[in-house]
């Protein structure tokens, strides 16, 4: 079983609905086919994430979205490694301020940019990267091909 912790921090203006946050977030892990995970999720303004992005990568530049895993183990070997405990599997922290400037700059609803935003700090804790922004990164296309299937799901 699958658990989810969603805090807030800082000027965000209107946070996504934790209930459809968290059902957002299952979906997601059961779609990669993940059980016995924890995953922490923040949403914070960009001052916080600044400093994160400061901090654990020297930047000094907010970001959209930083993820700190906490599994050791590569993927898929984590996500079934937890069938009889659970692990807490990181840490998703998602600036929605940028994330709602993003989405305005891409011409897209603001709830499809957090979305994706969530799939893609989830896929980082599961270990997977990708060295660009291009779609024909494996990571990318995981991504998208999840989004595809979370329809159904709404956050606001």
């Amino acid at each position: 079983m699958n658990g989810v912790d969603i805090s807030i921090e800082g000027e965000v203006g209107e946070p996504p609905g934790p209930e459809r946050t968290t059902t957002l977030v299952l979906r997601i892990l059961d779609i990669l086919g993940i059980s016995g995970w924890e995953v922490s999720l923040l949403f914070c303004d960009n001052a916080r994430i600044r400093r994160l992005n400061h901090d654990y990568r020297d930047k000094d530049e907010p970001t959209d979205v930083l993820s700190f895993s906490q599994i050791e183990a590569p993927f898929p070997a984590a996500a079934t490694s937890a069938a009889t405990r659970s692990i807490h599997a990181g840490d998703v922290v998602i600036s929605l301020p940028y994330a709602r400037a993003g989405a305005r700059e891409l011409g897209i609803d603001s709830e499809e940019e957090i979305k994706r935003l969530i799939v893609h700090g989830i896929l980082h804790l599961a270990g997977y990267d990708h060295s660009d922004a291009s779609l024909d990164q494996p990571m990318l296309r995981t991504q998208e091909d999840i989004l595809s299937q979370l329809t159904e799901e709404r956050l606001f």
